[in-house]
């Protein structure tokens, strides 16, 4: 089974299907899947699909200009190949160096979506986990090069472009000049000699007069996956039952209203990466920092890792006061303007 956001359906282009091994295949009798795209319905359809605006991003390099729109409206469109939970197996070569838990996580099938241009021996691939779309492996050229920005634009132009390496920077740079810009993120150091657990239970019980913790369960899933403040708690799972499975947290409730929260939005063995959000009326009131000293606690009961990339400066000062030490910053990429 694939695991994606329940608000995004799997991406293929119009003609093709997803087969019950979890691939996009061309319809059978069709190996190019071109042939009877040309009908005039089919056409109309892949015209509204494939908006001019999208060419727009190449404008300042007009050889990928021109090949780019050869490749979108040319008579040969092949996508990349989405694998199933089962088969991510082939993977694991190109993302056994990656520390990221995501990553990880997703080879091992715990969350997110994967796709490779080749169903065996491939020599990198896109994974996609909520905001994030990571790119391993070695980066490709020419036609896969094409093949592969056009997934990324299919289904991960939102999402914050991870490199694994330089020489994936250097790819994504020149593949979306002037289309793309530099964010800042920040890694923190994380063990368990960090943490003075007699602090986070400090923490804890300062919680505001009318508010009480618990752990997140199905009802409080529910709640979180509904509100756009709280719905990236849980929404690398695919439902309330993975998410119970395969993940954990913790919630601040005023009455029954969840207000805050801390969760593991991703997790492989023995770690899980760690994401907090505070609904915007209920901030500094310290929710943040009890929800996830509790989810640290549960961490080191259970003996995980809890990974803490932060999103800005105010992210790294909550995780310090939790006892983590800050490390670096370094850069991730995201795509201007929308599709």
């Amino acid at each position: 089974m694939v695991y994606y956001s329940h608000s995004k359906p799997p991406c293929r282009f119009p003609g093709t299907t997803m087969n019950e091994r979890g691939f996009t295949m061309n319809p059978p009798g069709d190996a190019h899947g071109m042939q009877k795209r040309h009908s005039g319905a089919v056409r109309s359809a892949q015209q509204v699909r494939r908006p001019a605006m999208r060419i727009r991003y190449f404008h300042s390099n007009p050889i990928a200009t021109k090949e780019f729109k050869k490749h979108v409206s040319g008579r040969k469109q092949i996508m990349m190949i989405e694998l199933g939970r089962e088969k991510r197996q082939t993977i694991r070569s190109i993302c056994e160096a990656s520390e990221e838990v995501l990553v990880r996580g997703a080879v091992e099938g715990t969350v997110g979506r994967v796709w490779v241009p080749k169903l065996e021996n491939s020599s990198y691939c896109l994974i996609l986990v909520g905001d994030y779309a990571y790119l391993t492996g070695l980066p490709p050229k020419g036609r896969l090069s094409l093949e592969l920005k056009s997934q990324i634009y299919q289904c991960a132009s939102h999402a914050y472009l991870i490199p694994q390496d330089e020489l994936w920077a250097d790819w994504i740079e020149e593949e979306f000049m002037g289309q793309i810009r530099k964010v800042s993120r920040y890694a923190l150091k994380k063990s368990e000699h960090h943490f003075d657990m007699g602090v986070l239970k400090q923490y804890i019980s300062s919680i505001p007069k009318g508010i009480h913790m618990r752990q997140l369960d199905g009802p409080l899933y529910r709640q979180a996956f509904k509100q756009p403040w709280s719905h990236n708690l849980c929404m690398n799972f695919e439902d309330e039952n993975h998410f119970i499975e395969k993940g954990f947290g913790y919630g601040a409730l005023k009455g029954k209203e969840l207000v805050a929260g801390c969760s593991a939005c991703g997790a492989s063995e023995g770690i899980v990466e760690v994401q907090v959000s505070t609904r915007k009326d209920y901030r500094r009131q310290g929710l943040a920092l009890a929800c996830s000293a509790a989810f640290l606690l549960e961490c080191l009961g259970k003996n995980l890792i809890p990974n803490w990339s932060a999103v800005n400066l105010q992210s790294v000062g909550l995780a310090e006061k939790l006892g983590y030490v800050y490390d670096r910053e370094y850069q991730v990429y995201q795509i201007k303007g929308e599709l």
